[in-house]
């Protein structure tokens, strides 16, 4: 949860379901540095560590009709 701020519908989920919605803490998103560059040979991958919401479907995430999810960065 994002400190300060109160969410009285939020609660912590313990096993490993995901939906839209969902807060992931501390999670490691990809950067690919050079990625649009079409000169380049080879691309960094650097993580970096944010907390973010989850923005695609929950039923697109339970029906396995996403290969990536959707995510948004918490400020």
């Amino acid at each position: 949860m994002v400190e300060g701020t109160s969410y009285p519908w939020f609660t912590v989920i313990q096993d490993h379901s995901l939906e839209q919605g969902d807060i992931l803490q501390n999670f490691e998103v990809p950067e690919i540095i050079q990625a649009f560059n079409p000169d380049a040979e080879d691309y960094d991958v650097v993580l970096q560590t944010m907390d973010v919401v989850v923005l695609t479907q929950s039923c697109d995430i339970e029906q396995g009709k996403s290969r990536s999810l959707v995510l948004c960065p918490l400020s």
